[in-house]
């Protein structure tokens, strides 16, 4: 055989662009095939990592309980009708995540932010160079604050803490709220913001100044919510909702003891239960006669916000993670029964946000 026939012989062996084309198509099938189980593999590790930061939060409550004899204030307004018993708290208007973080590795940052010699309110309208590097330092990704799923940013621009819509005074997001209750007090815009020793109230285990203990929810550990999600924003981008998240370290509490605190910017409560896609405004027809109920909107011109911005969240698939008064993180679906006109009536969601309704809870 000549080098010429040779050459020849290789050059028929090669592919056609037929084959070429099936090749491409079948390869393309494949990734078809194989893309959403990556994804979901994908979510499946950020959902653990969520379940696992909310283990976290659930040990670190705990540990604050084994010392303080009590569950952590969810906020601190000053009120000497309603004294804070664990931290000893000057003023206004630190959080739960404050008080935690020396439980949560971060005895550091605690220190920095020097919570028991000066109030957050106070730290942001004095600016003194102090107080510059203490906004600096909540202006840090907390990776233990964050869930994996979520798409919102380092810092909160929001639900802000300080009295002014300042860039350089937002805090970091949290993804995780304290639980305030079923949310049924119309006077107070559905948030029970008082001890939960205040009679006539379902409370939850964190409001203003509260000092619950595990033996202060007679409904049973297992069956109370500590703590759960709250996404960024919930939805396609055609019917996004903004949910804003949280801040990790507080309340909005205004520029003065006058003004209206926005608790909601740090807990959550189950008026409009899990990825709530509707208006943040609904005026349950049982309290027309009293008060509509609604929430403050956020200060300075800040944008109006859904419903899901008051409660719990996520970007998991049809359930959000929580963490129960005794340490045990669920999944809880989107789908769970909720009281339809939010007056905090017998209802299994509402029970699992209330310590003292007593309704029995089945299966959820």
């Amino acid at each position: 055989m000549t080098d010429t026939q040779h050459r020849r012989g290789l050059l028929q062996r090669g592919f056609t662009l037929i084959e070429l084309l099936v090749v491409i198509a079948i390869i393309a099938v494949l990734v078809a095939l194989l893309l959403p189980a990556v994804q979901q593999a994908r979510e499946a590790a950020r959902m653990s990592q969520c379940q696992n930061n909310l283990k976290q939060f659930g040990v670190a409550m705990h540990n604050y309980h084994e010392t303080h004899g009590q569950f952590p204030p969810g906020y601190v307004e000053p009120d000497p009708l309603r004294p804070n018993l664990a931290e000893g708290i000057p003023g206004t208007a630190w959080g739960w995540g404050t008080f935690l973080l020396p439980n949560l590795e971060q005895t550091g940052l605690y220190n920095k932010l020097a919570p028991t010699e000066q109030t957050l309110r106070d730290v942001f309208l004095s600016m003194t160079p102090e107080a510059v590097q203490k906004v600096k330092a909540m202006q840090t990704r907390l990776a233990v604050f964050r869930c994996p799923s979520d798409t919102g940013p380092t810092v909160n621009d929001r639900h802000i803490l300080a009295p002014t819509a300042d860039p350089a005074q937002y805090v970091a997001v949290s993804n995780y709220v304290a639980c305030n209750g079923g949310g049924s007090e119309p006077l107070n815009h559905g948030w029970t913001m008082t001890s939960v020793n205040w009679t006539g109230v379902n409370n939850g285990i964190f409001g203003n100044c509260t000092s619950t203990s595990t033996n202060g929810i007679p409904d049973g550990t297992s069956n109370t919510i500590l703590m759960g999600e709250r996404a960024w924003e919930i939805g396609g981008s055609s019917v996004q909702q903004r949910c804003n998240a949280a801040s990790a370290f507080g309340v909005y509490s205004g520029n003065s003891t006058a003004s209206p605190f926005d608790v909601r910017t740090h807990l959550a409560n189950g008026t409009w239960g899990i990825n709530y896609r509707g208006a943040g405004s609904p005026i349950p027809p049982i309290f027309l006669a009293l008060t509509p109920r609604h929430r403050n909107l956020l200060p300075l011109g800040a944008p109006t916000t859904h419903g899901c911005a008051a409660s719990f969240s996520s970007n998991h698939a049809g359930v959000a993670n929580f963490v129960m008064a005794d340490g045990a993180v669920r999944s809880i679906s989107e789908s769970i029964a909720i009281d339809p006109i939010g007056s905090n009536r017998n209802y299994v969601f509402q029970n699992l946000c209330n310590v003292a309704d007593r309704n029995p809870i089945g299966d959820f």
